[in-house]
């Protein structure tokens, strides 16, 4: 495993230009100069969450011009504008960042594309959909990874703004949507079907109910109101036991039987007033008719 971060983006191209113990080098002034003793900032860490021990930023990550002048002073500015880069963000942070950008370099091997900075938007979303199918991340660790290789590109000096490209933030919410759909495929309960065979099993079951026969009659009309009429319950029941609203629930005088003669034979109907059928996009309701069988079901 990677010791540095350093090694770790090496396969990027990213160095820094430091001088002992990974300091920036010195500024200094030609001629006789004062000097005083100025301790570093990173010498002492500001806490054990915020220490920026594992901070990516360095001097060259500042990309200061050559033709700056040199001086003790500047050079203790810069370094301590350094350790405040690297204490932006806490070191488990940065951990995490570290990570995102293995899985870069793992995404490279196995897709082979290049992952060369400044990454492009192609890149990214080779990256991204990697993340999403080989790592089977979330959608929001996808989003803090990318974070970490916005961060890489800070710590080399390049602002990359494809990172926040309408491409980029597109996949991001499709991705979002896609995991909000699963989630509910997986976690919505399972219901069946009412098939012909499941709606004689209910029959048989209510046979071998100690309900009374009142009870046992109005479920099975319920169940053959609905089966023969392909009404959704709500459009006949009510949700709740308690609750009740004329205005969209089914009235005892929206229900109305009569006979009709076909074929010669005397048929019952039944025909029922739905308020707010499916179908239904002008509010006018529709009503339904349901024609006897003359079998053991009807």
């Amino acid at each position: 495993m990677y010791k540095k971060l350093s090694l770790t983006l090496k396969f990027v191209g990213i160095s820094w230009i430091t001088g002992p113990s990974g300091r920036s080098k010195s500024f200094k002034r030609s001629g006789p100069q004062k000097t005083k003793k100025v301790s570093h900032p990173s010498d002492k860490p500001l806490s054990a969450k915020y220490g920026g021990k594992e901070g990516w930023f360095r001097f060259s990550s500042l990309q200061i011009p050559s033709t700056w002048p040199s001086s003790e002073l500047l050079s203790t500015l810069l370094d301590k504008a350094v350790s405040v880069l690297n204490n932006g963000v806490s070191n488990g942070t940065w951990g995490n960042y570290a990570t995102a950008v293995r899985h870069l370099y793992r995404c490279q091997e196995d897709t082979g594309v290049p992952m060369n900075f400044p990454l492009q938007p192609q890149q990214i979303v080779v990256y991204m959909s990697w993340l999403l199918m080989v790592r089977a991340v979330q959608p929001d660790t996808v989003n803090n990874y990318l974070s970490g290789i916005r961060m890489a590109h800070l710590a080399v000096g390049l602002y990359i703004p494809t990172l926040h490209s309408p491409l980029i933030n597109q996949f991001l919410t499709g991705a979002e949507n896609l995991s909000k759909i699963e989630h509910s495929v997986a976690t919505k309960p399972y219901r069946k079907a009412v098939t012909l065979p499941l709606l004689l099993l209910i029959a048989h079951k209510l046979t071998k109910s100690t309900w009374s026969k009142y009870k046992q009659q109005l479920i099975w009309t319920v169940c053959l109101l609905g089966f023969f009429g392909s009404l959704r319950m709500g459009e006949i029941l009510t949700s709740l036991v308690k609750t009740f609203d004329s205005k969209f629930h089914l009235l005892r005088n929206e229900v109305s039987f009569s006979e009709l003669h076909m074929e010669g034979e005397k048929v019952s109907v039944i025909r029922i007033r739905i308020k707010s059928p499916k179908i239904d996009r002008i509010g006018l309701g529709d009503e339904i008719e349901i024609f006897q069988l003359k079998n053991r079901l009807c």
